[in-house]
């Protein structure tokens, strides 16, 4: 089947100005390139976060598996290396009612769940900055932003660079003018 096509089935519904006046339009992008100006250095930065904190989110959960799937003997050897480094460490926790292999379990499932939390919000972080850098997804950009500030679900929010990022990503999103070249 054929279909007959009009001039304006080829237009992308973004590219149609029926409401702007040729001035108007004029204004429009000129406002949008201020905006990517504007935005260029938090999402850069945003992207560099993001791809630190998918490094050591894939860290996280390389070393929770690593304990959840250490064998007795390796888990053994761990524990003495532990006695070694620590000696009162063994009557403490004898007092508080907790074994080496628990500690080593907890501390499986605390890696694995933070770095699986630190991926995802990496990964919306990642992509909402490169959304943010074509003027698209502006709700995506900012829950990006968010996410970045968000200590143990951005790796480094706790060091304050993530906030630091974050907070500025914001304060430019947030602005009326950046927040308008949005599609």
């Amino acid at each position: 089947m054929s279909r007959d096509y009009d001039d304006d089935d080829d237009v992308n519904k973004y590219d149609r100005d029926d409401d702007r006046g040729e001035g108007e339009n004029e204004e429009h992008d000129e406002a949008a390139v201020r905006a990517m100006q504007r935005l260029n250095l938090p999402s850069i930065f945003l992207i560099i976060l993001s791809s630190l904190n998918i490094v050591l989110g894939g860290f996280c959960v390389f070393t929770g598996v690593q304990l959840l799937t250490m064998s007795p003997e390796q888990r053994q050897k761990q524990i003495e290396l532990q006695k070694q480094i620590n000696p009162s460490g063994e009557k403490n926790m004898k007092e508080l009612g907790w074994s080496w292999e628990g500690m080593t379990q907890g501390s499986g499932i605390f890696y694995l769940v933070t770095g699986l939390l630190a991926l995802l919000a990496a990964i919306i972080t990642l992509i909402g900055a490169i959304r943010m850098r074509s003027l698209r997804g502006y709700g995506l950009a900012v829950f990006g932003a968010i996410l970045a500030c968000i200590p143990f679900v951005s790796i480094c929010a706790c060091c304050g660079v993530g906030e630091g990022i974050g907070i500025w990503a914001l304060v430019v999103l947030l602005s009326r003018d950046v927040k308008s070249c949005f599609r």
